[in-house]
């Protein structure tokens, strides 16, 4: 049966990264060995809990690095899981591979983010900036930042009003009838 919500973050996401990675529907469907309907189906919500198997072999498809085939699998999990009364807490993917050399720096980031509520790292692209990040905010995550961490990809976004749903997205925020998204975003983020 079609639905009649909105697609949620998982088909959001995928249109995301098949768009970024410039392929079709069609395209994606071969390289995942899927069908061109099951990937539309998955892009417009109409399957809203894909098997693991079939989220890994479409991140594979796209050729998703290690942070995006983390977001879109745990999307494809609360997508799973959207039975919940509430929003879950954000989390961070899990990283694989040790981090050195960036002491100084990741201090740094710790210290302040114990005094602010929004910070940004900027530098050019490849430095580590997302790394950086995600060191800064895995440990004690749950004792620090106790409504959780999340990690929102905003270098595929061309256009700057997917920022606020893609950030919705990440912390699984619905627009509701009396109040928009952006609204609840902001209700949400508010202390």
């Amino acid at each position: 049966m079609p639905s009649t919500d909105r697609p949620g973050p998982f088909a959001i996401l995928l249109h995301r990264y098949r768009v970024t990675a410039g392929v079709s529907q069609e395209e994606l469907a071969e390289r995942a060995g899927l069908s061109r309907r099951g990937i539309s189906d998955l892009e417009r919500g109409e399957r809203r809990s894909p098997h693991p198997s079939t989220v890994r072999r479409l991140a594979e498809a796209l050729t998703l690095g290690a942070v995006e085939r983390a977001t879109l699998l745990r999307s494809a999990s609360a997508a799973a899981a959207d039975g919940s009364s509430g929003p879950s807490l954000p989390s961070v993917p899990v990283l694989s591979s040790s981090f050195v050399g960036r002491a100084r720096e990741l201090a740094e980031v710790r210290r302040l983010l114990t005094s602010t509520r929004l910070l940004t790292l900027t530098g050019a692209g490849g430095s580590g900036k997302t790394r950086l990040a995600l060191e800064a905010a895995i440990p004690g995550s749950q004792d620090d930042f106790p409504d959780g961490v999340a990690l929102v990809l905003l270098a595929p976004l061309a256009d700057p009003e997917l920022v606020a749903p893609s950030i919705a997205q990440m912390l699984t925020l619905r627009e509701r009838a009396n109040l928009p998204l952006r609204d609840a975003l902001v209700a949400y983020l508010r202390p």
